[in-house]
């Protein structure tokens, strides 16, 4: 369902997952958690210390939950597969997309790159001990 604003779609929500350009984190947060909303901010938290920190003292006055993290890790296929993985021992990820100018404030390995390390450190509850990567221009 579309809104016309933030402000009517925070009028509907009990929580909400901030997932919008990095430097749009600190001002779409502080909406958020000005309602007195808990959010879960899609890393980075902020694109900055002190915007990081000005979120962190909304929640804190609001008494509300702020969490930053990978929303792919509550992704359902990921959630489905989790518990049929038992040790695995070799993990191999492969992102084929388009090129898309949305991500271009961030490198892509901090925009998507990270997610995938992320999901490989959380299927694998182990230690890596081995990491080997290739890259090339599409």
């Amino acid at each position: 369902m579309a809104h016309e604003s933030l402000d009517a779609l925070l009028d509907r929500v009990e929580a909400a997952t901030v997932v919008v350009p990095t430097t749009a984190h600190v001002d779409v947060g502080l909406a958020v958690l000005n309602r007195g909303l808990p959010a879960l901010i899609e890393k980075p938290l902020a694109d900055s210390v002190a915007g990081a920190e000005q979120l962190v003292r909304a929640a804190d006055a609001r008494g509300v939950a702020l969490q930053v993290g990978h929303v792919e890790r509550f992704n359902r296929a990921v959630r489905a597969a989790t518990p049929y993985l038992d040790e695995p021992r070799f993990l191999q990820t492969e992102r084929l997309a388009p090129f898309q100018p949305r991500g271009t404030d961030v490198a892509v390995i901090l925009d998507l790159m990270i997610h995938d390390l992320d999901l490989v450190l959380e299927l694998i509850r182990a230690e890596v001990t081995e990491v080997r990567a290739t890259a090339f221009p599409c």
